[in-house]
Protein backbone atom coordinates (compact mmCIF):
# COMPACT_ATOMS: atom_id res chain seq x y z
CA UNK A 1 0.00 0.00 0.00
CA UNK A 2 2.73 2.51 0.89
CA UNK A 3 4.37 1.57 -2.24
CA UNK A 4 1.97 2.46 -4.49
CA UNK A 5 1.16 5.52 -2.87
CA UNK A 6 5.18 6.25 -2.83
CA UNK A 7 4.82 5.87 -6.65
CA UNK A 8 1.94 7.67 -6.69
CA UNK A 9 3.44 10.68 -5.50
CA UNK A 10 6.61 10.06 -7.28
CA UNK A 11 4.60 10.17 -10.54
CA UNK A 12 2.58 13.27 -9.23
CA UNK A 13 5.89 15.02 -9.17
CA UNK A 14 7.54 14.23 -12.22
CA UNK A 15 3.66 15.24 -14.28
CA UNK A 16 4.45 18.47 -12.29
CA UNK A 17 7.90 19.20 -13.03
CA UNK A 18 7.12 18.43 -16.63
CA UNK A 19 4.78 21.35 -16.93
CA UNK A 20 6.57 23.32 -15.35
CA UNK A 21 9.56 22.94 -17.95
CA UNK A 22 7.09 22.88 -20.79
CA UNK A 23 5.24 25.96 -19.42
CA UNK A 24 8.52 27.77 -19.00
CA UNK A 25 9.98 27.07 -22.57
CA UNK A 26 6.52 28.05 -23.73
CA UNK A 27 6.51 31.39 -22.06
CA UNK A 28 10.49 31.87 -23.19
CA UNK A 29 9.60 31.52 -26.50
Amino acid sequence: MSINLKYALIATVLVLAVFAVFGTIVCMN
